[in-house]
């Protein structure tokens, strides 16, 4: 009787010390993943603090502001913000530059109303994910903690600064430009990079931490290649399992990258058709004043190839950056094309990783149109081609009927 009573205690005994080393180890797992999180909002907290101001994160992304009381003030100062945008843009449709002609004031026009549809679209998405905008920060540091891996993210800073010097460059080597371009007056300037400059550093703004987030799905994957190699040399094969977790952790990071891809799609496609015309317009302004040299002066010149640079590099970065997940993404399936399996269990767990490496999962699509690979910019050639070839004739008509219908009033 007394054996049985000392059994019983000493199962209660061990269930009770189970259940203590369970709830220490989660409480652990707890605080790894909250320390994850918050190491990586604490990296990103100048670039979160420059979004909201811009518009392009909701002011919850701080825990201590989650309430709606912030929520009105941001979304009062986006309206004033938005609102004086347009006011800029109207102001320069009515009273802008005289020496321009009526072509340019028509295209400069449309190129003022691709932004004022874009910068809403920003500030919509980023109002839009006030209660989504957290969960991000929770998946990346679950992902990294259950993974295993740890990414320097003291690489993320200088990556921030780098694209916030990039926008800064262009911003400061546009003033001067715009100052003597608008005959060096302060009034007439301050409108001028309103309308044309401030929405693009708005989206440049928007566009940083859809860098930043590429740019760690990339480094992910890397990893998953340097284990995957590290774990074919060694001189006993790689465990199923294993294989399994590392197919897994793939599968996890196309699935955010779609979603990011995804979410941005809008402000994607705004962007690939504002830096569309802008490019095709300026070219062919370029080729007009070409013809008539006298028309033309430095600071329109510099103006020109300043925003053929600036537009020609967004539609290029955000195919590099989605290019080189890609580019991973082909170097772990002939790291595996390489691999000779030792048993069918294996094998059959490496032809199920290679197939799911050449589905295609419509990871790389933005707005469900663009397909973003460099394939794009050959498309996008044929397309300014014929646009270009469109303006001539266009510019032709237009003279012609310009001179009938003087010929018939005289």
């Amino acid at each position: 009787m007394w054996l049985s009573k000392l059994k019983q205690a000493s199962h209660k005994r061990r269930k009770i010390a189970a259940m203590h080393w369970e709830k220490r180890n989660w409480n652990l797992t707890l605080q790894l993943h909250k320390s994850n999180s918050d190491q990586l909002r604490e990296e990103l907290k100048l670039l979160l603090f420059i979004c909201v101001l811009a518009g392009s994160a909701p002011i919850a992304v701080f825990p201590r502001y989650r309430s709606r009381c912030y929520d009105a003030v941001q979304q009062s100062w986006l309206i004033v913000l938005y609102a004086w945008l347009c006011f800029a843009a109207y102001w320069e449709l009515l009273h802008g530059n005289i020496k321009l002609s009526d072509l340019e004031q028509k295209f400069y026009g449309i190129e003022s109303m691709t932004y004022l549809i874009h910068v809403p679209c920003i500030m919509i998405l980023s109002v839009s994910w006030k209660q989504k905008i957290c969960a991000v920060f929770d998946r990346i540091a679950q992902f990294d903690l259950a993974s295993g891996y740890i990414v320097e993210r003291r690489n993320i800073g200088p990556c921030i600064r780098k694209h916030l010097l990039v926008v800064l460059i262009l911003t400061s080597c546009y003033i001067p430009i715009s100052y003597c371009f608008c005959q060096y007056e302060v009034n007439r300037t301050i409108i001028d990079l309103s309308t044309f400059v401030l929405p693009n550093i708005l989206s440049g703004i928007s566009f940083i931490p859809y860098f930043i987030m590429l740019q760690g799905v990339c480094r992910r994957m890397h990893c998953i290649t340097v284990s995957l190699e590290a774990e074919l040399r060694q001189e006993f094969p790689i465990q199923r399992d294993h294989l399994n977790q590392l197919r897994w952790q793939h599968i996890n990071l196309l699935q955010f990258t779609k979603a990011v891809n995804q979410t941005f799609g809008v402000s994607i496609l705004c962007v690939y058709v504002s830096s569309f015309f802008n490019v095709n317009t300026n070219l062919f302004l370029a080729y007009k004043n070409i013809e008539n040299p006298d028309v033309s002066d430095w600071a329109w010149w510099t103006y020109i190839l300043l925003w053929l640079f600036m537009h020609s590099a967004k539609v290029f970065i955000i195919l590099f950056f989605n290019h080189a997940i890609q580019q991973e993404q082909t170097n772990c399936l002939t790291l595996l094309s390489k691999f000779q399996a030792c048993s069918e269990d294996l094998l059959e767990a490496i032809n199920h990783f290679m197939l799911q490496l050449q589905a295609n999962v419509r990871a790389y699509v933005a707005c469900g149109l663009i397909v973003l690979d460099y394939k794009f910019i050959t498309a996008l050639l044929m397309a300014t081609t014929n646009v270009f070839i469109f303006f001539l004739q266009y510019e032709i008509t237009y003279q012609a009927l310009a001179v009938a219908a003087n010929e018939t009033k005289i």
